[in-house]
């Protein structure tokens, strides 16, 4: 896959040299400095070399099963959305991922702490470049624009397909004090 990473904060550009990802140091922002939804999602397909592409937000950790059910999903839709429910899971310690056992290690952290994320938080969504062909002026990390980038095609007649049960999506929990309701906003 092609990476690519946005924004000028503290090691951003040093984690896309070392992940082998395109930085973009340049982010559009509100008068309160959050990134802006539309234009995020505008340079990514400007500069993108696919034409099937995943936003994930950057606490995300995905399994293999991702790629495997983006490829299942293609394969079967010439239009479509991909999201699903995450599995939120504090995590204290760093995870080395060039042990081979990480993913069983991680599962197994799953199965004792984890929980299953309400529908209305999503952090991923995987579509094809124009999917919206207008997206509004959203603040990242704030609400209703994940919401919003399901229900616009969703209106349109094009299929959003819930990949919960099929890829796993580790959200690593942290505060919210970026809202001003915390959490519960």
């Amino acid at each position: 896959p092609e990476i690519i990473l946005f924004g000028d904060e503290r090691g951003t550009r040093q984690m896309a040299e070392e992940v082998g990802a395109r930085h973009i140091r340049e982010v559009s922002r509100n008068e309160f400095g959050t990134p802006l939804v539309d234009q995020l999602f505008q340079a990514a397909q400007d500069s993108a070399s696919y034409s099937v592409m995943a936003y994930v937000n950057a606490d995300m950790i995905l399994f293999q099963d991702f790629v495997e059910g983006v490829g299942r999903v293609r394969a079967q839709l010439s239009e479509f959305l991909l999201i699903g429910q995450r599995w939120d899971l504090p995590l204290l310690d760093e995870i080395d991922f060039d042990r081979s056992d990480w993913q069983a290690a991680l599962q197994k952290q799953m199965q004792e702490h984890a929980m299953i994320h309400p529908e209305s938080g999503l952090d991923y969504f995987v579509f094809r470049k124009g999917l919206w062909p207008a997206i509004p002026p959203f603040a990242l990390g704030r609400t209703v624009w994940d919401n919003w980038l399901v229900l616009d095609p969703n209106r349109r007649g094009i299929p959003v397909v819930d990949g919960t049960e099929s890829i796993t999506a580790v959200h690593q929990d942290h505060d919210y004090g970026h809202m001003t309701g915390g959490r519960q906003e």
